[in-house]
């Protein structure tokens, strides 16, 4: 204790003085026992002072007096440091109870949501968008965040797609619909490895900072928090939230939350699979059930003690239990529910322990009513058993056959009809062989006769024609004769009255000789017209025409017939030549007949041609009076002709619809006109290939 009692004092005054310019404000004990310090401080100073004057005593009582000043300026600085400690132990207790208090809000938010969507009725029932709306429009809220999303991988695992998202910020853009897995391996693989992700600045951050911007488009402040949607162990989707600003700090208690929001997730992916599946198992016992009923034959599944449990319409008709209450019973206490006239059970019991024993039990039922009547039925019982191969029940199929066992008779029975019948056929089949063999005889005796008359029916026509064309010849040599008569006649006058000029003989002799080779001539015409044609050629129509008119001319100009010709070019036909000649010298001459037979003397005839629709038409038309409805009924008929019988056999337009139809493949035919008839012969034309190569031959 070397210092002064009055340096102490002032220490304590300056740290009093200090301790209010800092504006700390001392409790009433703390200053009090620095005033006390300070007060015996000074007390002790200055019986230091007087020592001189009362000796040893007031040295020692001062010193007493500066350790109580000292004792109480400690006590005085312990108490303020026990204040500091107090004031930051109460401090720091006021925050935790600010942040429990903050927590269990948060909590209790929380609890509430989770109760609240535990009980939504879309998450109970399998509507997984109204679900998953619904989790991420309750995540903004509670996890004050601005916008949230749930995210499910695609059944490819190729791509995400956003399935539900709420944005609550008006600033915040709009979800974008689908991320590709490939481009965010690395932020799906720490979902894999994590249960929640956080980041206070996703944009900055290499694992989120690639997702991010994809969602929302372009860089921004962002503070996220993402947790894994599993589905038997494997990552099915993604729970995500976020805050439009950097630092923020997600709370333990947000990433459980979200955490289990993603189980809830999960949950309603499970829930939607069960409620499809239940669906589609409802809609497969209904088409089963509806099945089971639109069989017409008899099913019926019973459980291992026999009760039935399923049975159709047809079943419950022909059992006698319609409107029966059958399920749970069995088939004696069933027996007692059974109308009149339904299938007797008795041999149901026996019949189902040997399925039971042997598995599968087929046998044929058959069933007689009090009336009389009866039916049969095959029936089919197989023992169902489960995956531990125990016994789980029996199914009973059934089906009336008593129309099938019916038609069966019945089919047998005509069966042996049918081999009576064919035994019966095979012995008339031997008679009708001997009668087939005669008659094969008799119709190649016919066939020959009717060939000879064919070959007479031709060459009768060929006479007929043969004598009309010496008719025609007579026409055509009575003019020439005439002429070289009058030569020969002038060529005598001359010799008797006087000799005869050398030039005046030489004139007459070229004129018989002309004369003579138009006669020639005429012979020739004739001959080739009877020349028979050996093959089929492609000729031009209208020069045949003008041949067979040539013959038929004198004729027509003795009977002063006009005759008027309109053959344009046409293609050319295929076929035989002179037979073709022949039908229209015919035809020329019948008209020539018909005129001739109305006017006598005069009329007219036209002959014209035309090619239309592949064939080459030629009409003969004259104004001799046209023919009756009888006359036109049997005018192609052999031997039928109008003519007197010295002048007409019958055979022409016959032999001519012969020639036509059956040997140029064409058609002939004839009708009236307003003065006459006339007849068209249509032939078609030759194919371009042969009418070019028979053109070159």
């Amino acid at each position: 204790m070397n210092a002064s009692p009055l340096l102490h004092a002032v220490c304590l005054a300056g740290g009093l003085a200090q301790c209010r310019l800092g504006g700390c404000v001392l409790e009433r004990p703390t200053r009090a026992a620095l005033c006390t310090s300070f007060g015996l401080l000074l007390a002790a100073e200055l019986l230091f002072g007087l020592r001189p004057l009362f000796g040893i005593n007031a040295s020692a009582v001062g010193r007493l007096l500066m350790v109580a000043g000292f004792a109480y300026g400690c006590r005085a600085f312990a108490v303020r440091a026990f204040a500091d400690v107090e004031a930051l132990l109460r401090g720091m207790l006021r925050e935790r109870e600010e942040h429990l208090a903050a927590q269990n809000a948060r909590l209790s938010a929380q609890s509430a949501a989770v109760v609240r969507l535990s009980g939504d009725r879309s998450l109970n029932e399998g509507d997984l968008d109204d679900a998953l709306a619904r989790i991420a429009e309750t995540a903004v809220p509670v996890l004050e965040a601005h916008r949230a999303a749930v995210w499910l991988f695609s059944p490819d695992r190729e791509t995400l797609a956003c399935r539900g998202a709420f944005v609550a910020a008006p600033g915040a853009p709009a979800v974008c619909d689908t991320l590709r897995v490939a481009d965010h391996g690395v932020f799906l693989h720490a979902l894999e490895n994590r249960r929640v992700c956080t980041s206070r600045d996703a944009g900055a951050d290499p694992c989120f900072g690639p997702a991010v911007a994809a969602v929302l488009g372009q860089d921004r402040p962002v503070s996220f928090m993402a947790a894994g949607v599993r589905l038997g162990g494997a990552l099915a989707g993604l729970c995500c939230v976020a805050r439009m600003e950097t630092g923020h700090a997600w709370h333990v208690d947000q990433e459980m939350f979200l955490g289990t929001l993603a189980d809830l997730t999960a949950l309603a992916l499970e829930s939607h699979d069960r409620m499809r599946d239940q669906r589609a198992r409802r809609e497969s016992e209904e088409r089963l059930n509806a099945l089971i009923e639109a069989i017409p034959d008899h099913v019926c599944i019973k459980d291992d003690q026999g009760r039935w449990l399923v049975a159709n319409r047809a079943r419950l008709l022909d059992f006698g239990l319609e409107g029966v209450d059958y399920v749970g019973r069995t088939d004696a206490e069933l027996a007692h529910l059974q109308k009149p006239g339904g299938c007797e059970m008795d041999l149901s019991l026996v019949t189902d322990a040997l399925a039971r024993r042997v598995g599968h039990l087929e046998y044929c039922l058959a069933n007689t009513y009090p009336g009389g009547d009866g039916k049969a039925y095959d029936v089919v019982k197989k023992a169902l058993a489960g995956p531990d191969g125990r016994l789980k029940g029996l199914m009973v199929l059934g089906r009336d056959v008593t129309t099938y066992r019916a038609a069966l008779d019945e089919l047998r029975a005509a069966m042996a009809r049918r081999k009576h019948d064919q035994e019966a056929l095979a012995a008339r089949q031997v008679e009708i062989e001997a009668l087939n063999r005669g008659l094969e005889h008799r119709v190649a005796e016919a066939v020959e006769e009717s060939r000879r008359k064919d070959l007479l029916l031709l060459h009768q026509s060929r006479l007929a024609a043969m004598g009309e064309m010496i008719g025609n010849i007579a026409h055509q040599w009575r003019q020439p004769l005439n002429a070289l008569s009058l030569l020969v006649a002038n060529l005598a006058w001359d010799a008797k009255n006087g000799p005869v000029s050398e030039a005046e003989t030489d004139l007459m002799y070229r004129q018989c000789h002309d004369i003579l080779n138009a006669m020639s001539r005429t012979i020739d015409d004739f001959r080739n017209f009877f020349k028979p044609d050996k093959q089929v050629e492609a000729f031009d129509v209208g020069d045949t025409v003008r041949e067979a008119l040539r013959l038929v001319e004198a004729s027509l100009k003795t009977h002063r017939i006009e005759v008027e010709l309109d053959l344009p070019e046409c293609p050319p036909v295929l076929g035989y030549r002179g037979e073709y000649s022949q039908v229209i010298l015919n035809l020329l001459a019948n008209a020539r007949d018909a005129v001739q037979g109305t006017r006598g003397r005069g009329g007219r005839i036209r002959v014209s041609a035309a090619c239309r629709d592949g064939h080459v038409d030629v009409h003969v038309e004259d104004d001799g009076g046209g023919m009756s409805q009888e006359v036109a009924r049997h005018l192609f008929e052999p031997y039928y002709s109008t003519k007197p019988q010295d002048k007409g056999t019958g055979l022409g337009l016959y032999m001519s619809r012969q020639i036509i139809e059956g040997h140029m493949m064409g058609k002939i035919l004839a009708e009236n006109t307003e003065t006459g008839a006339v007849f068209t012969v249509s032939v078609p034309v030759a194919p371009p290939g042969d009418a070019a190569s028979r053109e070159e031959a």
